[in-house]
């Protein structure tokens, strides 16, 4: 498994379709996350197929405001900040426009 963009793009290999998947998760909401199978064994292919979904999946969902979700020290799966600020789990992920330690997600 190959995790990019600090968990928001995972890769796996299936064993039993034999091919890979990608995992894309960018927001809180259940419509935020989706899987695909890739439809190859080929991980040079799959990794190009899984970028261009991310983008576009991420784009169809974006939002105009920064939110946590953005941010390189917020693990999505765990929905927790890395550095353990309450604040973004007490404002619902909002305090990302005032947070000295935001670093947002390069793509």
């Amino acid at each position: 498994m190959f995790s990019l963009f600090a968990g928001r793009l995972k890769l796996r290999f299936d064993l039993i379709s034999r091919q890979w998947i990608a995992d894309v998760i960018v927001g809180p909401k259940k419509e935020h996350s989706e899987s695909l199978e890739l439809g190859t064994q080929d991980l040079q292919v799959a990794k190009d197929s899984a970028f261009a979904f991310y983008k576009q999946f991420k784009a169809m969902h974006a939002t105009s405001s920064v939110t946590c979700w953005d941010c390189q020290q917020y693990k999505p799966r765990q929905r927790l900040c890395d550095l353990g600020v309450p604040e973004c789990r007490q404002t619902g992920g909002k305090f990302a426009q005032c947070c000295d330690l935001y670093l947002p997600i390069k793509d």
